[in-house]
């Protein structure tokens, strides 16, 4: 069983990614093929709904942390969804300081047409 799911959905010209299960060391290889597969393609805007996660480890919050400086400070990657443990993590990390967020996923889209 993949420990990591990601469903892609595409809204113009952004590409929303809704993440199911465990990012850890063993998924993060995955997550990081997919996005690595959008930044190949062109595509400048990613966000993600992380809703779905049941547990992220140092090693997802890094690899989260390298795809928004890959995409770059100007409407790069976005991320919603953080409830729960997986919201702890981000809070206690610090990376709700450093990172895009918004409450749900349309408000995420809203705020990428501005750019």
């Amino acid at each position: 069983m993949v420990a990591l799911e990601i469903v892609e959905q595409h809204h113009d010209t952004v590409v929303a990614g809704f993440l199911h299960g465990k990012m850890d060391a063993e998924s993060v290889p995955v997550f990081d093929q997919w996005i690595n597969a959008h930044l190949d393609a062109g595509v400048r805007r990613v966000v993600l709904d992380l809703s779905g996660l049941s547990y992220i480890s140092s090693a997802g919050l890094r690899s989260i942390l390298t795809a928004s400086k890959a995409f770059g400070k100007q409407s790069g990657l976005a991320l919603c969804g953080l409830f729960g443990i997986v919201g702890q993590v981000f809070q206690v990390s610090g990376f709700t300081e450093i990172l895009e967020l918004h409450p749900t996923m349309d408000e995420a889209l809203k705020s990428g047409a501005r750019s």
